[in-house]
């Protein structure tokens, strides 16, 4: 798999665990009679252990993703140019 690949897999995946995780605290973190959270809930200290630990691993992954500014990319006249064709 290519590295430019990652950050949006990892986006993904993340997305996907934060919202099963705040799911289950929907769930089971509320009371049903008074609507009040439940202290303690376990999945409502994981939410945002989980997305500081998404938010340092996307930084870490974005910063190995290539720039621009090392000269393998082309100019964006270059990339639009229509070569001298008829107006």
């Amino acid at each position: 798999m290519k590295n430019r690949f990652f950050p949006l897999l990892l986006a993904l995946a993340g997305g996907a665990a934060a919202f099963a995780l705040r799911w289950m605290q929907d769930r089971t973190g509320f009371e049903a009679d008074t609507g009040l959270d439940v202290p303690g809930n376990l999945y409502a200290r994981l939410l945002p252990a989980v997305l500081a630990v998404l938010a340092v691993l996307l930084v870490l992954a974005l910063r190995r993703v290539p720039s621009e500014k090392d000269g393998s990319a082309l100019p964006f006249s270059a990339c639009f140019s229509a070569g001298g064709a008829a107006p």
